[in-house]
């Protein structure tokens, strides 16, 4: 769903890169490109593993079982984990290392 508009943040972003007068080879876009490229693999690839895993054990075994309970732990965990990462993109981007 969101996968759209996270591609037309990084061809915004590359777009801004040269605009601005800075270069795709400076450290602190690298990391930018990389935490992009994570938070879409996880979205792409990861949350919905996640989600269907999460969704078998509630039919499965109900709402308030224990395996549901691991499933939105896991699900909660992989959530820390991106807004994470993109928390540490954007300080990335406000810091510039290496600019």
């Amino acid at each position: 769903m969101y996968a759209p508009l996270s591609v037309l943040l990084l061809l915004f972003g590359i777009l801004l890169v040269g605009e601005a007068g800075y270069k795709h080879s400076q450290l602190w876009v690298a990391i930018a490109y990389a935490g992009w490229l994570i938070a879409f693999a996880l979205g792409a690839f990861v949350y919905p593993r996640v989600a269907k895993r999460l969704e078998d054990a509630v039919e499965q075994h109900g709402r308030k079982s224990d395996e549901a309970v691991v499933q939105v732990r896991r699900f909660l965990a992989l959530n820390t984990i991106e807004i994470t990462v993109l928390l540490l993109v954007v300080v990335d981007m406000a810091f510039k290392p290496g600019a």
